[in-house]
């Protein structure tokens, strides 16, 4: 088969869209491919068997890109939703794809219908898909030039830089902006340029034309709403970021009268734990048992303890 229909509004099919949300682009990306595969190997089909088209396990694989348990999680899906049969054997892959001919072309139809009526004439493939696929892709031109002229529209709208005519070379850049952002973001990303270019809270000023706007790496792609720019080209957000001071840990609450902080440990604890080392330094008892005293100052450990003990009142 030389080719088959794929729908221009495909993606919005209710199985693709379920599989795209449910695999990511990978459940896309198995059903066209698969698709494909199927149409190369089509003319091979045994019609008379059980419907089942053989492809090699080992290509399909390579093809796809994907680890199998992935792929098999998808195919499964595309079979319990009746759009995909497949089954594996040893080092072939088949598959079932019921009225896959109604996306054929008339070329492949032309085919079948002679071999069935026993009709030897030459098979002259029909131009007719082809023009309507010539007709899909000169809508999908004007299409292209519709949001071009919405884009140029908007940008002069904000009167930042006006331009009296859309170019090609502007009609060039949208376009290639328009593979990686739809209308409504590229439009939402000049609302953000426009705010921090009015603002004086934001300290970027420079007034680019709409190509450069377009063209720089440090144009659109900072301004979209992903690039957070609202708050990247504020005027203080780096110095208040240089300047962070850490904030204090809270102390627990201390009561002059029963609490003493330990000169070792530096925690709060209870006047009940109180001791003192050789120099009169307040100890709590953990910290007190931790340090080594010879002999020569324990005298004077009890001397300095009797007295400061004595004078807080602590029996």
């Amino acid at each position: 088969m030389k080719w088959f229909k794929h729908l221009s509004d495909s993606h919005n099919d209710p199985d693709l869209s379920v599989a795209w949300d449910k695999f990511g682009d990978a459940g896309i990306i198995v059903f066209w491919v698969t698709m494909e595969m199927y149409a190369k190997e089509f003319e091979h089909l045994d019609k008379k068997g059980d419907g089942f088209l053989k492809i090699g396990l080992k290509n399909y694989r390579r093809t796809l890109r994907k680890t199998f348990i992935k792929v098999e999680s998808i195919l499964n899906f595309y079979q319990k939703k009746s759009r995909i049969f497949f089954k594996i054997e040893g080092d072939y892959i088949l598959f079932k794809i019921p009225k896959f001919i109604e996306l054929s072309d008339n070329y492949s139809r032309l085919r079948d219908f002679r071999k069935k009526h026993n009709d030897n004439k030459m098979i002259t493939p029909r131009l007719h898909p082809e023009v309507e696929v010539e007709v899909e892709e000169d809508k999908e031109v004007k299409k292209d030039v519709n949001y071009c002229q919405e884009v140029f529209n908007y940008w002069n709208s904000k009167k930042i830089n006006i331009h009296r005519v859309l170019t090609e070379k502007i009609k060039s850049k949208i376009n290639k902006r328009f593979k990686e952002h739809s209308p409504e973001e590229i439009k939402k990303a000049i609302d953000n340029y426009y705010t921090v270019l009015t603002n004086d809270k934001y300290y970027f000023k420079y007034k680019w034309t709409l190509e450069n706007f377009l063209g720089r790496a440090g144009g659109l792609p900072q301004f979209v709403d992903g690039s957070d720019p609202l708050n990247n080209f504020l005027k203080n957000k780096g110095e208040s970021q240089l300047f962070i001071k850490k904030s204090k840990p809270t102390l627990p609450k201390f009561n002059e009268d029963k609490d003493f902080v330990c000169s070792h440990c530096l925690r709060i604890k209870h006047k009940t734990e109180l001791h003192f080392d050789e120099k009169g330094r307040k100890l709590c008892k953990f910290c007190f048992g931790k340090i080594p005293v010879n002999k020569e100052s324990k005298e004077k450990i009890s001397n300095v303890v009797a007295g400061l003990s004595n004078n807080m009142g602590v029996k």
